[in-house]
């Protein structure tokens, strides 16, 4: 029972990164009047890339006020 407790607590933590992220990206993006990059909103931010493109990953690249890469 206690790496399910874990589990779901480390599931919850990377959810809510990722909703926090969300949120900024969303403001980044209504105050520039365009989808962001990555770097841009990891450079307002501070939050490392990689992190802002997990949470990408988490959202199944759902986050629409980031700009897609590749």
């Amino acid at each position: 029972m206690d790496n399910k407790k874990k589990e779901k607590s480390e599931g919850e933590k990377l959810a809510e990164n990722a909703n926090d992220i969300l949120e900024k990206a969303e403001e980044l993006s209504k105050e520039l009047g365009r989808k962001v990059t990555v770097e841009e909103l990891s450079e307002e931010t501070g939050i490392p890339e990689e992190k802002i493109r997990d949470a990408a990953r988490i959202t199944a690249d759902h986050i629409e006020f980031l700009e897609s890469e590749g």
